[in-house]
């Protein structure tokens, strides 16, 4: 089994920083921000607002965003795609653009590729390398899930789901009417989440964690579990850590589904040779 990134096209070009014909934003503001003056809500997130598909989509605004957020929203890569030769890098950057209202997902991506390109000298290729994987299937009990039903009166619409790490010790995934295919994109954030406390490795490989449920229906549930922490972290007695059961038992609990671990699969990947940390000023 190959996973394959159609987003991931044309990064030859790319690589010998050859953006002839390619498309860009009508105007562009980047520069370095100072992220911890900023207040960006649970977990540290990032706001962004505009751009394809949203109410304003001739205008992009990301407030504060690390070079690797920026690769992944680039490329629509995940995390543990992006092999970053810096993996202590925290600087952040605000990035504003406007373009045409009618400018499709994949031509806002080659924009800001090319933007990337241009201010930070940015180079890249792109190979393909094994990663840990999983498959997601119903446990012997058979599943625990309850369809969602949204109430007559709720015009509140679904939401993606969210993985938050907030201590070492603690995890927590919630779905609101989401698809047990959306529950196994988490739980690879998760397992990466945890891997990433113990090794402060933020290149290792992203866990791929594949739908085999055969599950169509949408879940609203929350699981918060136990994390491993860093070596020789140990959850103090009163911690929360301390009574919860870690991710792979609260999944069979409170889902009925589990993690089998299968053969590594083949992903293809974004390897960054070269990237400036100060941009080209506006």
């Amino acid at each position: 089994m190959k996973i394959l990134f159609a987003s991931l096209v044309a990064l030859s070009a790319f690589a010998a920083q050859n953006v002839t014909n390619q498309p860009t934003f009508e105007v562009a503001s980047v520069k370095v921000v100072d992220r911890s003056s900023l207040s960006l809500g649970r977990g540290g997130g990032v706001r962004t607002t505009g751009g394809p598909g949203t109410s304003d989509p001739g205008r992009f605004s990301d407030r504060a965003d690390t070079m690797r957020g920026l690769l992944m929203r680039a490329f629509g890569a995940e995390s543990g795609q992006i092999i970053y030769p810096d993996k202590n890098n925290r600087d952040s950057y605000e990035v504003v653009a406007t373009m045409p209202p009618d400018t499709t997902k994949a031509q806002f991506q080659a924009m800001l590729q090319n933007l990337l390109v241009e201010r930070f000298h940015l180079v890249v290729h792109h190979e393909t390398r094994t990663f840990p994987a999983y498959e997601l299937v119903i446990d012997t009990g058979g599943p625990k899930l309850k369809a969602a039903v949204s109430q007559p009166d709720d015009d509140s619409k679904p939401t993606g789901p969210r993985t938050f790490v907030g201590n070492a010790d603690v995890g927590n995934i919630t779905m609101k009417e989401q698809t047990t295919e959306d529950l196994a994109r988490e739980l690879g954030n998760a397992l990466w989440s945890a891997q990433l406390i113990q090794t402060q490795d933020m290149t290792a490989p992203l866990p791929r964690v594949v739908d085999r449920t055969g599950l169509t229906g949408r879940y609203t549930f929350t699981m918060e579990f136990s994390q491993p922490g860093p070596p020789g972290f140990t959850p103090e007695p009163e911690s929360s850590a301390a009574d919860l059961p870690d991710l792979f038992v609260t999944l069979r609990k409170q889902t009925g589904l589990r993690l089998n671990k299968t053969a590594g699969v083949p992903v293809d990947v974004i390897v960054v040779d070269s990237v400036d940390k100060v941009p080209v000023a506006n």
